[in-house]
């Protein structure tokens, strides 16, 4: 095919640039591909993509690109942070192991637990011995309220008997 022939078959490009045909690519490939013994043929871009959705396609694959950088990066913090809340476990577990008198892990877990275990058995005790106050100071309140009550009608009566005594007291005068 000679080269005039080529340019006619080439599509024309809306920014006025010659578009090289599926022959010229081809032929292209084929002289710069036979590399390590063997020959490459690349697959050409058809003659009928226009630029603007290639390079728009481009840039989108760019920027998927990018974004996979990010998430690449992100994903790299994420273990980074990890490694970092693993490396303080382990200091964690040391320094239980050291603290509590060389005992395992699992050792020291189980001594922690009776601990609190006892704990709240004093607490539970303690709670039931307050309970138990309470409900005789709560006696010893309504045992009061009925002792106040009774003085209350004590006094109720002693006035009740003065005021007799007054009216009587009055008729006596006024007779």
């Amino acid at each position: 095919m000679s080269k005039r022939s080529a340019e006619n078959m080439s599509s024309p490009n809306p920014n006025g640039k010659r578009i090289k045909t599926d022959a010229e690519v081809c032929e292209r490939s084929a002289s710069l591909s036979p590399r390590f013994g063997r020959l490459q043929i690349d697959y050409p871009v058809p003659d009928a993509l226009p630029a603007e959705p290639a390079n728009k396609l481009i840039m989108e694959a760019e920027f998927a690109a990018m974004d996979l950088r990010g998430t690449v990066g992100a994903l790299h913090d994420v273990a980074q942070q990890c490694r970092e809340v693993a490396r303080i476990c382990r200091e964690e577990v040391e320094f239980l192991a050291h603290s509590n008198h060389g005992l395992t892990p699992v050792q020291a877990n189980d001594t922690a637990i009776a601990d609190l275990t006892r704990r709240l058995a004093q607490v539970t005790a303690e709670k039931n011995r307050l309970h138990i106050e309470n409900r005789l100071l709560k006696d010893q309140v309504q045992n009061m309220r009925n002792h106040v009550n009774e003085l209350d009608t004590g006094v109720a009566n002693v006035k009740g008997q003065i005021n007799a005594l007054d009216r009587k007291l009055n008729q006596s005068r006024n007779s």
